[in-house]
C-alpha cells in the first residue's frame, strides 16, 4: 500500500478520534493530531499495514515504549487496531525541537541550555537504568514544550523511524573502539531503544 493513500481529514473519525490535521507522513504511515472522543488532544501514529518487517518493529517499539514512565517522555495513551491500520495513540507535546529552536534563534541561554541538558540526562539515565538506548539523541529528536518549557525526549515509534538494531552500546571501557564504542565483538545483545 502507498502511504500517500493513507488519507485523513480534519474531522474525519478513526475509532474513537477525531483528525485534527496531519502532522507528518513517513514511508510506513503517518502521524496525526487527533482528539479522542473525551476531549483529549494526542499525537496518533498510524501504520500503512499490520503485517510484515514494519508492523513487527512497531510492536516492538510500542511494547517498550509503554514500560517507560517519565516526566519527559510522551506517554503512550492507547494503542489497537482501526480500519486494518495499526495505530498508538501518544501524549501530545505541544512545541517545536531543539534543533528549530537553536537554527532560528540561535544558541540557548547557558542556564537554559544547562537545565535542558539536566532534564535529558535524567531521562536517559532512567532509560539506561532499564536497559533501554535511545541511540539517536540529537537536537531533532528534544521537543521543548511551548507551555511548561519542559524538554521532552521524542520516541522513535513514528511511522518512518529507523530499523532498529539489536544491540546496544555500554559504557567506554579498556575494550573500547573507536570513539568509546566497544569493538563488535564486545557489544552485547539488550533491547535498544526502539
Amino acid at each position: 500500500m502507498d502511504p500517500n493513500s493513507l488519507n485523513f481529514l480534519p474531522g474525519q473519525v478513526f475509532g474513537h478520534y477525531r483528525v485534527v490535521a496531519e502532522l507528518a507522513r513517513g514511508g510506513q504511515g503517518l502521524v496525526l493530531r487527533a482528539q479522542h472522543a473525551q476531549g483529549a488532544m494526542v499525537a496518533l501514529k498510524v501504520l500503512l499495514r499490520a503485517e510484515g518487517p514494519a508492523f513487527r518493529r512497531f510492536q516492538r517499539e510500542v511494547d517498550v515504549l509503554a514500560r517507560l514512565n517519565h516526566p519527559n517522555l510522551p506517554r503512550i495513551l492507547d494503542t489497537g487496531m482501526i480500519q486494518g491500520h495499526p495505530f498508538v495513540a501518544m501524549q501530545l507535546v505541544e512545541g517545536g525541537s531543539l534543533a528549530h529552536r537553536l537554527k532560528h534563534r540561535g544558541p540557548l541561554p547557558i542556564e537554559e541550555a544547562v537545565e535542558i541538558l539536566d532534564e535529558i540526562a535524567k531521562v536517559l539515565e532512567y532509560c539506561h537504568s532499564l536497559g533501554v538506548y535511545h541511540r539517536d539523541l540529537k537536537p531533532g529528536n528534544v521537543v521543548v514544550d511551548q507551555a511548561s518549557g519542559r524538554p521532552f525526549l521524542e520516541t522513535q515509534t513514528s511511522p518512518s523511524a529507523p530499523r532498529p538494531t539489536s544491540t546496544a552500546w555500554p559504557r567506554p571501557s579498556s575494550t573500547s573502539g573507536p570513539v568509546g564504542r566497544p569493538s563488535r565483538e564486545r557489544r552485547p545483545t539488550t533491547r535498544s531503544w526502539p
